[in-house]
């Protein structure tokens, strides 16, 4: 992309790098523990395991503005 079409168009690049997950998930998750990260906040979108499609579908036409989390929840009984 040219230059001046960031520019004028005030758009803003943004990245990451990955991190391995073998060092990186313990720490998230500790931090997640200790209420440092709001994890009911990244969730904006919940799916019981029978609306499985309707997700991908959601995902798929970008309907999702977040996370979505497919719920699995064994009956017990």
């Amino acid at each position: 992309m040219e230059i001046a079409k960031l520019v004028r168009r005030k758009l803003r690049i943004l990245g990451s790098f990955g991190a391995p997950a073998s060092t990186t998930m313990p720490e998230v998750i500790r931090r997640a523990a200790e209420g440092a990260i709001d994890l009911e906040r990244l969730i904006t979108d919940r799916f019981a395991f029978e609306e499985t499609a309707e997700a991908y579908r959601k995902l798929n036409e970008r309907e999702i503005r977040g996370r979505e989390v497919v719920m699995v929840e064994p009956e017990l009984g």
